[in-house]
């Protein structure tokens, strides 16, 4: 699978207002890469480790779980802050 078919599969498999911004942010966590490298390197070919960690964040959001919960981070006006889910 390549980054842009991960994309295409997020994109397929989330039920929110942004499935491409949600599937873009999910992959760029998997891959601790920004969202340009995405775009830039859309034919490179992703390991099966990449592949699952992707696929179990879009099984998570596609059950409503927001980004910010399941990435843990959230930016807020220019300050990337660690959030998580309280019990």
């Amino acid at each position: 699978m390549t980054i842009y078919e991960a994309i295409r599969y997020g994109i397929q498999n989330i039920n929110s207002d942004t499935p491409q911004l949600d599937a873009e942010v999910l992959l760029s966590d998997v891959l601790c890469k920004d969202r340009i490298y995405l775009i830039l390197h859309r034919d490179e070919v992703l390991d099966n480790k990449t592949i699952e960690k992707f696929i179990e964040y879009v099984d998570r959001r596609k059950r409503g779980e927001p980004v910010a919960y399941i990435i843990n981070k959230r930016e807020f006006y220019g300050y990337e802050f660690y959030v998580e889910r309280e019990f």
